[in-house]
């Protein structure tokens, strides 16, 4: 959904409202879990939680790697304390280990 409404331009007023700041909060979440999971050697991963840490990672990305100056343009909507291309990274680190 959000993907169409980014290509049909539809109005900030009526799209999703906060999408990408709840995404960015979901990666800092996921790779914290993760993190602490892995530090303490458990072998077993959700798949749900592994299904969401994929597709974060593959749009999140996208949003990134298409505007080369997205955390500036966006900073109202990233919470504080985030680096973008950082948490990504992260948590595909995170995740890695998990699997």
């Amino acid at each position: 959904i959000y993907e169409l409404e980014r290509l049909a331009q539809v109005p900030n007023k009526f799209q999703f409202p906060l999408f990408e700041t709840f995404h960015w909060y979901a990666a800092k979440t996921f790779y914290e879990e993760l993190k602490e999971c892995n530090e303490s050697n458990s072998s077993v991963i959700n798949p749900i939680t592994q299904h969401a840490c994929e597709s974060i990672i593959h749009y999140m990305s996208k949003w990134v790697s298409a505007d080369k100056r997205y955390q500036t343009r966006n900073r109202s909507i990233i919470p504080k304390g985030i680096n973008c291309e950082k948490v990504l990274r992260d948590l595909a680190r995170e995740l890695d280990i998990a699997k």
